[in-house]
């Protein structure tokens, strides 16, 4: 584009075969010295793993890729760094730059000469729009579907490994560790917020090596550094986001960061700001507290390593050991709602199994396993009544976010269906109560479904909270939307049964979401199911027998399901992880011991099998993950 004072040429590096990607440039000149193509000879090229980075020396800056929306063409552009843009137009191997026709198809769209047209048609993807191929990192040769979510993010991601360490150590840069999973809303939020927006990038990839890391995959780099954050910020959870020295040590730590000043904390922007400024005025500084955090964190670990050591101790407990655990669940417990603590409130099955345990202890206290039994049994019928419980498709939510269970974290996870379900098969064997049979094999039918199981035998090991909305033409993901539901919207598909449905489960036209529990609105005149009274009141009501009004509210959760399943889904992690698989094959026997359906003990051998045959060998032992293949 010529004009008075300025060349704008664009410029598509020659895409070998070691590389996955092609890179896009846009530099102004300040003289029209350039005859409609740019020579490679003209630039410098550097090769990283992933793609090409062409570095263009104008005399007073260097221009890193800019993104070229598919829309327009800007006629000039400042000069300065920019985020990665890849393009996937293949020129010939002959030739080492590109016509600005060439280059204009490549970004608009628009009809290019037939030389160029030939050169570019023998990659398949140089069709696909630009905003679908602009931004693509490394991550997009990872497995991990966590990882994959952030492939097109204009960051420059790196895996956990060696290539992102000494890449820190040789440019002496601080590390940004961000910490996640494939189903987490709050590392979805985070992403969109932050990761996708091009100026923030550009923060990140001037001060940082930034790594990603999925926490399913590498739990031992994730309790690592979480305990940095707790010890930190008095609280934890995902997306965790660490700044490290180049020698992998903590000096600054939180979880998610808005992207301005909100909820109290600071905005992401100022974060990487401050901890970047003061990487380049105070770094000695920052490497003493960290060496010091570092050997603080190793110290905390040493006594339970120790204990487990000692000859003749063991931490499964004796009496005294079992009542002061008791004494502290049972201080946080909440009589009135069930659970401990305050919200958000989690399942806490371990606790729960504890309990029971301290329970059929015979030389426990006599009031001591009277209210340990009752605590647990409580818990697990409160949950099982509450929105976190899914009352269509069986299964249960991450957490609620009310007290009362009724609005979740929408997310669900194969480890917490797995210790769940253990959970209810001890209260059936404890009590024989048709509730908790109903919810232990309602957990083992979701888990078993086609959607959660590998064909060949494993299990999957989760579903995102986020999904479209089923409306027509919706384009964003909205947490919840898979699982709620309009008044108007159930009464047109139940008819007269509508009215016991809506009793029962505390379905309101304005929708039934306490005030202040959904700060993005994406709840907004939905309704989370929740059996608030219980049924044998409103079956009364109705005039019904509990039988009948069972039998009612049964036909009225199928309907619902059936349509639900045609909503779109969220999305699902499909690795198979040996110890979440672990945990559902122990309980998927137990369900055949105390439920004696011996399809549960064909599914758990069946997931054994799958184990044994892919993720185990007498060279390598157990391999912890896999999808496509071990991972």
């Amino acid at each position: 584009t010529h004009t008075h004072t300025h060349t704008t040429v664009y410029v598509l590096p020659t895409r070998l075969r070691s590389s996955r990607y092609l890179a896009v440039c846009c530099i102004t000149f300040s003289k029209p010295n350039c005859p409609g193509a740019l020579p490679f000879s003209a630039a410098s090229v550097r090769m990283l793993r992933g793609g090409l980075v062409l570095l263009l020396n104008t005399g007073r800056t260097t221009g890193y890729l800019r993104q070229i929306p598919s829309t327009s063409l800007p006629s000039k552009l400042p000069l300065h760094r920019f985020g990665s843009t890849y393009s996937s137009v293949r020129p010939s191997p002959r030739r080492s730059f590109f016509s600005m026709a060439e280059c204009r198809s490549s970004i608009t769209g628009s009809p290019a000469p037939a030389s160029a047209s030939a050169s570019a048609s023998s990659s398949p993807s140089s069709q696909q729009s630009t905003s679908e191929t602009l931004f693509t990192n490394r991550l997009a040769t990872e497995k991990s579907p966590y990882l994959l979510q952030h492939k097109h993010n204009p960051v420059d991601w790196y895996p956990w490994g060696e290539e992102a360490f000494q890449k820190a150590v040789e440019q002496n840069k601080p590390i940004f560790l961000s910490v996640g999973y494939s189903t987490c809303h709050w590392c979805h939020v985070m992403e969109h917020e932050s990761f996708e927006d091009p100026s923030t990038a550009a923060l990140m990839n001037e001060n940082f090596v930034n790594i990603k890391v999925d926490r399913e995959e590498r739990p031992d780099v994730d309790k690592c550094y979480m305990s940095f954050v707790q010890a930190l910020t008095k609280r934890g959870g995902w997306p965790m986001s660490v700044f490290l020295t180049p020698d992998l040590k903590p000096f600054m730590g939180g979880t998610y960061f808005p992207p301005r000043e909100s909820y109290g904390q600071p905005s992401f922007k100022r974060v990487l700001s401050i901890c970047a400024g003061r990487w380049q005025t105070q770094q000695a500084d920052i490497q003493k507290t960290a060496d010091q955090v570092a050997e603080s964190l190793q110290e905390e670990s040493l006594p339970s390593l120790v204990l487990e050591a000692l000859p003749g101790t063991s931490l499964k407990g004796t009496k005294a050991m079992c009542q002061t655990c008791y004494k502290q669940i049972a201080s946080s417990y909440d009589a009135d709602l069930g659970g401990f603590g305050d919200a958000p409130k989690f399942p806490r099955p371990v606790v729960l199994n504890f309990l029971f345990h301290h329970y059929a202890l015979e030389n426990s206290d006599v009031e001591e396993r009277k209210n340990a039994r009752f605590m647990a049994l409580h818990t697990l019928r409160a949950m099982a009544s509450g929105g976190m419980h899914d009352h269509l498709a069986g299964g249960f939510h991450r957490y609620s976010v009310t007290e009362d269970w009724h609005i979740p974290h929408y997310e669900k996870m194969l480890y917490d269906q797995a210790q769940l379900a253990r959970s209810y098969l001890e209260a059936v064997q404890l009590s024989g109560e048709a509730v908790y049979k109903r919810v232990a094999r309602d957990i083992c039918e979701y888990v078993c479904s086609p959607r959660m199981r590998d064909p060949a035998g494993g299990f999957y090991c989760a579903e995102d909270a986020d999904s479209l909305p089923p409306q027509a033409g919706a384009t964003k993901k909205l947490e919840g939307a898979f699982y709620v539901w309009r008044e108007e919207e159930i009464r047109e598909l139940l008819g007269e049964r509508a009215d016991l449905f809506c009793r029962y489960f505390d379905v309101r036209p304005e929708g039934n979401t306490p005030h202040g529990v959904d700060p993005h609105g994406d709840l907004d005149q939905q309704n989370t199911l929740i059996a608030r009274r219980p049924l044998a009141e409103v079956a009364e009501s109705f005039h019904l027998s509990v039988e009948a009004a069972e039998a009612e509210l049964s036909a009225c959760r199928k309907i619902l399901n059936e349509v639900r399943e045609k909503r779109p889904h969220p999305h699902l992690d499909d690795k198979i992880l040996v110890a979440w698989n672990g945990m559902m094959i122990s309980s998927l026997c137990l369900a055949h011991r105390v439920l004696r359906e011996s399809k549960y003990l064909e599914y758990a051998i069946t997931a054994t099998n799958f184990v044994f045959d892919q993720l185990y060998s007498q060279e390598t032992g157990l391999i912890r993950s896999y999808r496509e293949g071990p991972s």
